[in-house]
């Protein structure tokens, strides 16, 4: 009995243990996410923060929610200015660990002859030349560390994968997105940085609820999205691509980079 009573206390001790590892695999590191004030980026760095690390919100917007200043810091940063990107990267005097590019916008969908050029030129701007910025400023700074190397995750789509209808300039800036994470782990595996895609369904976030609320027909559009899922009448929440983005960026996933994560309930397979 007392040799069994010793074991169950040594297999409760490694599970606190093991429990322990996991939820603060990011002790240490800071993680510098676009578009972080609000859903899903907000998600990313309320998931990353409560595992351990110092996140900086790069958002032209503050949090709407307070951010406690001991868990990171918020720098104003316009991602489709180069400059703006640059300063907000290189005046962080820690490490620079991990780059989460999630800033994105969409528009509603009109068919590519009618689509204004202001329209494709912003969210172009944003969602594909803002992430080269992040990762070229971002890059610089990972190589110059010279140290134990670090993450990047790139918020792609799965209309970057399987172009969504009538969204031309959105589908193209995601779609190109994927090429970029491809480039940039192929070059910079030798520094130890790994670069990986997420391709998220639709997620119920402010994004989401703008576009379907600004839609002709809200309802059609809410029905319409219950079919991007394999799990009737689910669509993931920020938490679920968080949980994604998590894995990723921890040690349990070193040996994966240059790869896409569909975070889609099966969509793709559709």
């Amino acid at each position: 009995m007392t040799s069994l009573k010793h074991l169950s206390l040594s297999i409760n001790h490694t599970c606190e243990m093991m429990k322990l590892s996991v939820e603060f695999v990011f002790i240490g590191k800071t993680a510098f996410i676009t578009g972080g004030s609000s859903g899903l980026g907000q998600a990313i760095a309320s998931r990353l923060s409560s595992q351990g690390a110092r996140v900086i919100i790069a958002d032209l917007q503050e949090p709407s929610k307070p951010w406690p200043s001991d868990r990171g810091i918020f720098t104003k940063t316009d991602v489709t200015n180069p400059e703006s990107v640059r300063q907000a990267i290189s005046s962080q005097k820690s490490q620079l660990d991990i780059i989460i590019n999630n800033a994105g916008i969409t528009h509603q969908p009109i068919p590519m002859h009618q689509c204004p050029l202001d329209s494709w030129h912003q969210v172009i701007n944003v969602n594909l030349n803002g992430a080269f910025y992040v990762m070229k400023y971002g890059l610089e700074q990972m190589v110059k560390q010279n140290s134990n190397g670090g993450v990047i995750i790139n918020t792609s789509s799965i209309a970057g994968i399987f172009p969504q209808g009538d969204n031309p300039a959105y589908n193209c800036s995601k779609a190109a997105l994927i090429h970029l994470t491809i480039e940039a782990a192929r070059h910079y595996g030798k520094y130890k940085i790994r670069v990986n895609a997420i391709a998220p369904t639709a997620v119920y976030t402010p994004l989401i609820s703008k576009f379907i609320s600004e839609s002709k027909d809200p309802n059609l559009i809410k029905d319409q999205l219950q079919y991007l899922s394999l799990i009737p009448g689910y669509l993931p929440e920020p938490e679920d691509i968080a949980a994604a983005v998590a894995f990723l960026v921890s040690d349990e996933a070193k040996f994966i980079t240059g790869t896409v994560l569909p975070v889609d309930a099966g969509y793709l397979t559709m």
